[in-house]
């Protein structure tokens, strides 16, 4: 699964599904900067489908909140604060620190605040997409991978959102000539892998290069689509097979009382577009199907696993991270047992409480581990030196471990003319390191441009 919600102090398991517009996931609040799906760059993201403080959602939650009642008071104190971040676009969260307290309290005691996230999630992302799935004449998989792409991507026209990806698969299949949409004749499954494919290449190399690292990660919820689609689930009913975000099969019930649960049908699009038991499903299926999303992510994780687990038993432990898998995550459990630091970790789960210490174990990638300390997410975590570097974070080096040792060399083949790194400056440089090759690369052109003046 993806990483696990750290920043959840006050969001003590899942809300009371006390009415239809009440939502297991509004009181989640998350701040992962590096989180896989919908958070790079996006400072705190919270609620039923990430509404996230960079970029304009959480704050449009919060105002139509105030509006509507006026006795909203609650986030009055960061509110001016919050106001600067969604002016300039700010991923920082370190002058609204108390945000996620706040979401979560007010989440968990106000149906209105509920209520407002339920009315913008429909109006931002539900209503538009469904809206253009009917035009283009889709069914059940497909308007659920259509309002997916307008959580992830956006509801805008910007060249990575979901509308501009609708419009580059029309082309495509015009220039492939065949018809531009299933409404205009088109085979539906050939349109949707198409749309698949065109979405996998926006997120692993998207037009805003801010959103990259982050995106990159997230290709599993396409390919869970994917995966359906391959096998014949194009207008399915009752279940769905899909993956989850480690790539592993799950099969997804339809229980069409969620969709009340978690985003009431709008009136005015339904008698519009006419959606049947199984085209509400396809959308329900699409909205648990969102593996790394972080509003839905808590549901899922309660509703597969059925721990007991509150999450208020975080408190007062120190959060530890390692390495969620590979032989840096063996050699870290060899260490935890050999401290007696005692847990039991569920099947799949990325958190374990330890029975004998006041500690909290999270498995996360290794590439992650360094940001989320320096970000406060973490108490500490064990993870390698050349990942510290390419996150370029301050951290505090405790302790060298003596293991998982690597050289970060410059390759060329043999037979180049290329003798010292200096005669790379300026040269295309393909890495996976590209913080530290950027840093390196920029301080040997700096030295270049004074010796040749």
């Amino acid at each position: 699964m993806s990483p696990f919600p750290l920043c959840l102090s006050n969001c003590s398991a899942a809300l009371p599904l006390t009415t239809a517009k009440t939502s297991t996931t509004a009181g989640l609040c998350l701040a992962l900067p590096l989180f896989a799906v919908l958070t790079l760059h996006r400072g705190f993201t919270a609620g039923i489908v990430g509404f996230t403080t960079a970029t304009h959602d959480a704050i449009q939650v919060i105002q139509s909140y105030k509006n509507e009642n006026e006795n909203a008071t609650e986030f009055d104190s960061i509110l001016p604060a919050l106001t600067k971040i969604n002016q300039t676009g700010s991923s920082s969260t370190s002058t609204i620190s108390s945000f996620c307290d706040i979401w979560s309290s007010t989440a968990k005691n106000r149906l209105e605040f509920r209520t407002a996230q339920l009315e913008l999630a429909d109006s931002m992302y539900f209503n538009p997409s469904q809206a253009l799935a009917l035009d283009l004449g889709l069914s059940s998989l497909s308007r659920g991978q259509i309002y997916d792409a307008f959580i992830q991507h956006g509801p805008d026209n910007d060249p990575d959102s979901a509308r501009s990806m609708v419009t580059r698969t029309k082309t495509a299949m015009t220039t492939a000539g065949k018809p531009e949409s299933p409404a205009l004749g088109a085979d539906q499954s050939e349109w949707l892998d198409q749309f698949l494919t065109i979405r996998t290449n926006t997120l692993k190399n998207p037009s805003n290069k801010a959103s990259q690292a982050g995106w990159s990660k997230t290709v599993t919820r396409v390919q869970s689509y994917s995966y359906a689609l391959k096998n014949g689930q194009i207008n399915f009913n009752d279940s769905l097979i899909a993956l989850d975000n480690d790539g592993a099969q799950i099969t997804v019930p339809c229980r069409l009382e969620l969709w009340t649960e978690f985003v009431p049908v709008s009136s005015n699009v339904s008698s519009k577009s006419g959606l049947s038991a199984g085209v509400i499903a396809g959308i329900v299926i699409a909205v648990l199907v969102v593996v790394g999303g972080a509003g839905f992510f808590g549901w899922r994780w309660w509703e597969k696993h059925q721990e007991k687990m509150e999450f208020s038993e975080l408190k007062d432990r120190l959060l530890f991270a390692i390495p969620k898998k590979g032989r840096l995550n063996e050699k870290c459990l060899q260490i935890l047992s050999g401290a007696d630091i005692q847990f039991t970790r569920s099947n799949r789960l990325d958190i374990a409480l330890s029975t004998n210490l006041p500690i909290a174990i999270v498995f996360l990638p290794a590439a992650d581990i360094a940001q989320f300390v320096a970000n406060g997410n973490i108490d500490i975590g064990i993870t390698g030196q050349d990942i510290i570097a390419e996150s370029n974070v301050k951290v505090d080096n405790i302790l060298e471990l003596g293991f998982g040792k690597c050289d970060l060399c410059i390759q060329v083949p043999e037979s180049s003319s290329f003798k010292t790194p200096e005669d790379l400056v300026g040269k295309r440089i393909v890495t996976s390191f590209d913080g530290i090759a950027t840093r390196y690369f920029e301080d040997l052109d700096n030295i270049v441009n004074l010796r040749d003046g």
